[in-house]
């Protein structure tokens, strides 16, 4: 196991910054709103001739998101609106230069003709015109393959692919299937004899076979096929005996280990599913591999997933409010209503964290 100053290095998303001569070390920021901590990111981290801008679109992504806690009819639209400025903050913050006053959406959606709003429905990605296009644009700068023009993806593809609500998803129809799998553990392992580091990855048999996930379905859907294996091991934690994942490849480093631990962290970062928790351990946050059937549509990552259907609720609410109200009525009412419930907070502290590059979490106690 990789330490760090005399004690093991926890894995994060963000475990490490870079200084003027190499990198240190970055501990969990508390913050019970962090609004405050996004206002100092821009402050230390985007040029001074962008920050009026940037600034205005922080203060309207705060008094949108204020609002669309005032009711569930309208709760989507005011969320989409609030994260919509806090994408344009946050691609200011990776670099982006030019105008952002005629931004657009880059997402449309609609529902084949004779169909059913959500069951029909797709949500298709735009990235043509001389403007920027912001959904593509922010999956790119957070570190992921852009988007294509006219990618699609079906609304209910998207559903099972949100970790808070997934048992409801689950629970909607029969014969619906357990995608998640909690990951007890992820360690960075150093072998200091021949300077290497490598990832390893836990997850509870009992997990496994509860919901009759083979090691194969775990590695193929989990999109961990060909860059890791499982290997023996008798560990096992307060909940029962582990399975362990180790990554095929590691990487070499001259240095330091913590020299190579981001770019550990970007190979896997695409292929983990994490939500935000106000209890201690992993960094305040609880990491999970989602499990994609080969028959479904294009993989995308947790942010983009979250966004998409954000956006799309916000726009029936925008455009068709009573087909809304059907969709609460209908069979996946209890995931739209756990989702527009849930995911803003879960979706703010994520936005936060990328915003600032280290991980920002609500404190267990106040």
């Amino acid at each position: 196991m990789l330490e760090a100053k005399g004690r093991p290095l926890p894995f994060s998303f963000f475990p490490v910054t870079r200084t003027n001569r190499r990198y240190g070390l970055y501990d969990t920021v508390f913050a019970v709103t962090p609004w405050t901590v996004m206002g100092a990111a821009i402050a230390n981290g985007i040029p001074k001739d962008q920050q009026t801008e940037a600034f205005a679109f922080l203060e309207q992504a705060e008094d949108f998101y204020a609002a669309a806690s005032s009711g569930i009819s309208t709760n989507p639209l005011l969320t989409y609106y609030a994260f919509l400025n806090l994408a344009k903050v946050l691609i200011r913050a990776r670099g982006y230069s030019d105008s952002l006053d005629r931004a657009m959406h880059g997402l449309k959606e609609e529902t084949a003709a004779g169909g059913t709003e959500l069951e029909d429905s797709v949500v298709q990605t735009k990235d043509a015109g001389a403007a920027v296009n912001v959904f593509p644009e922010l999956i790119e700068r957070l570190g992921y393959p852009r988007p294509v023009n006219n990618d699609s993806y079906r609304i209910k593809e998207l559903l099972p692919q949100i970790v808070v609500g997934h048992r409801i998803w689950r629970e909607s129809k029969r014969g619906l299937t357990e995608r998640f799998v909690a990951l007890r553990r992820i360690e960075f392992v150093d072998d200091r004899d021949n300077n290497n580091l490598w990832l390893r990855l836990f997850v509870g048999k009992g997990d496994l076979s509860r919901y009759e996930i083979t090691r194969k379905r775990l590695l193929e859907e989990g999109g961990l096929a060909g860059a890791f294996h499982e290997v023996v091991t008798n560990e096992s934690d307060a909940e029962g005996a582990l399975v362990c994942l180790e990554q095929d490849a590691a990487l070499a480093y001259t240095g330091r280990p913590t020299d190579v631990v981001a770019d550990l962290v970007e190979i896997l970062k695409p292929r983990l599913w994490r939500i935000v928790s106000s209890i201690p351990g992993s960094g305040y946050r609880r990491y999970y591999l989602y499990l994609h059937p080969a028959n479904e549509g294009t993989h995308i990552p947790q942010l983009a997933a979250m966004w998409a259907l954000t956006f799309y609720f916000g726009s029936v609410v925008r455009y068709r409010p009573h087909l809304f109200d059907e969709i609460l009525r209908g069979p996946n009412g209890a995931f739209v209503s756990e989702f527009i419930s849930s995911q803003p907070e879960q979706m703010l502290y994520l936005f936060a964290s990328e915003l600032c590059q280290r991980e920002i979490a609500r404190p267990a106690i106040v």
